[in-house]
Parts: C-alpha cells; sequence; structure tokens
C-alpha cells in the first residue's frame, strides 16, 4: 500500500506537471533542500564540491534549453515556493543577451547564466591550470601563453559554431582545424555570399580578443580544454585534461587557490529567494 501510495503521489501530485519520472522522484528527494536544474552529470559533480555544505539539490537535465524549461515550468506551477532554479551555460549570449534572458518574466528570476562561456571557463585560468599541469608534468612554457594560445586556436571553431547555430546546422566538431579556408568548408560555404560574409563577422569579431578575460566570455571552454591539451600533447606533456572527469580535479584547485569559487558561488546564491 506505501508503494502505491507513493507512485500515485508522484504521478498526480504536486509534481505531475513534470513529466520525466525521474526527474519528478528527484524533486521529491530534494526534501527542504533549494533545487538547481543544471544541465550535466559533471555539471552537477562539480557544484557538488564548489557548494559542499550549502543545503543545494543540483538535478542534471540534459541540456540548456531543458533546464530553462523546466525553471519556466516550475515557475508558472508552483510560482509561491522559492524552491526550484536552473543555470546554464552563456554560450552565445553577449553581456547584454545575457541580462536580458535572465530577467524574462517566465523564470521569475530563477535562471542563472553564467558570465563566462561555459562552467569549464571558470577553470581557465593561471593559477588553476598552473597548478593542474604542476602535478602532471612541469612546463618550460610561460602558462598564460600557453592559455591565449589554445584560445586563439579555438577561433576558428568557436566562429563556425556561431553561425551554425544562426544556421540550425549542428555544431562542429572540437578537433577541426585552426584554419579559415577548411572552416569555410566545414560550413558548405565555397563563394562569397552573404552566408560568407556572416561567417566572417563572427571570425573577425573573435579574432579581436585578446585578453583571458575576453576569451572566457565567448570561447567555449570545452573546445579550449581539446586544443590546450593538443598544445602539451605536441611539447610532449600528454595530459587528458579535456576529459570530464578531470572536472572533479579542477574544482578541488578552484576551491584550494585563494577560495577562488566564492565569487562564483555568491553571485549564483544571488538569485535565491
Amino acid at each position: 500500500m506505501e508503494n502505491n501510495n507513493y507512485f500515485e503521489s508522484i504521478t498526480t501530485g504536486k509534481y505531475s506537471f513534470i513529466e520525466d519520472t525521474n526527474v519528478r522522484s528527484e524533486m521529491r528527494e530534494s526534501g527542504k533542500r533549494k533545487v538547481f536544474f543544471v544541465e550535466g552529470i559533471y555539471d552537477k559533480l562539480v557544484f557538488n564540491i564548489v557548494f559542499e555544505g550549502k543545503p543545494y539539490y543540483f538535478i542534471p537535465i540534459g541540456n540548456c534549453r531543458q533546464v530553462r524549461d523546466y525553471v519556466e515550468k516550475c515557475f508558472k506551477n508552483l510560482s509561491k515556493e522559492s524552491k526550484f532554479y536552473g543555470i546554464v551555460d552563456r554560450d552565445f549570449f553577449d553581456d547584454e543577451e545575457r541580462i536580458r534572458n535572465m530577467k524574462l518574466s517566465i523564470y521569475g528570476n530563477r535562471l542563472w547564466i553564467h558570465e563566462k562561456n561555459t562552467l569549464e571557463n571558470y577553470f581557465i585560468e593561471e593559477d588553476i591550470l598552473f597548478n593542474y599541469t604542476l602535478t602532471k608534468h612541469p612546463l618550460d612554457k610561460d602558462i598564460k601563453d600557453l592559455i591565449l594560445e589554445a584560445f586563439k586556436n579555438s577561433v576558428c571553431i568557436q566562429a563556425g559554431n556561431n553561425y551554425n547555430i544562426q544556421k540550425g546546422i549542428a555544431r562542429l566538431p572540437n578537433t577541426t582545424p585552426n584554419n579559415l579556408e577548411i572552416l569555410k568548408k566545414k560550413c558548405n560555404i565555397i563563394d562569397k555570399t552573404e552566408d560568407e560574409e556572416l561567417l566572417m563577422k563572427y571570425y573577425e569579431k573573435l579574432n579581436l580578443l585578446s585578453t583571458i578575460e575576453e576569451f572566457n566570455k565567448y570561447i567555449n571552454g570545452k573546445i579550449f580544454f581539446v586544443q590546450f591539451a593538443n598544445i602539451l600533447k605536441n611539447m610532449g606533456k600528454a595530459i587528458q585534461i579535456e576529459e570530464g572527469m578531470q572536472k572533479n580535479i579542477l574544482a578541488h584547485i578552484l576551491i584550494k587557490i585563494q577560495n577562488r569559487h566564492t565569487e562564483m558561488v555568491e553571485k549564483i546564491e544571488s538569485i535565491l529567494i
């Protein structure tokens, strides 16, 4: 009887507007804790480390659009509850678009969009990557130079992704060579057309970036880490830093180094009601 009551409560109860029964069950499991819908399982892993000791519960949903949908549904159906929130990557937004999307009334001010391009970008700082690589292979090149080189090697892929999103085309592989002519072929651009002008607009804008802070806003961290690993590999320093599980290590370094995570924590917590 108890199991039947439980099944009935999660299918017809207050969370019945959520179609995914696994998500619905996790919402119930959260108890009195604040719930953050996040994009992926590794996001949950990082946030559990960064927010350790806080009364929060993280539920991986799948992607940015799905997280936004869950926040919207919860606000629409449970507007009087200050329990459900969402955290998503910045992706392709500029500063104004990021703020405007966070303030959309459908989210009830319960959506946080990262200031940096992705969660991974919070690990792309000189001291964090220096400490990480030092535990693997001491480097004989300045870490800042390596970071900037990896970002610059990511420009073509990011420009292509910005273009493809506008055209409704799939993103490019993160291993796409940093070559403009190859990029045009990958994006199916052969002749000088309006399409090429659009692609070049993205490319030229990204090519003007010069600081780590600027790159972190507009270059996807996943692309960066593939390029960074390639640079290290070419130096004879094979480090699989782009693999998902490395986020666990990087998150601990983020906390260890002068509590660098506190600013991110405080800003995310600013949306809590």
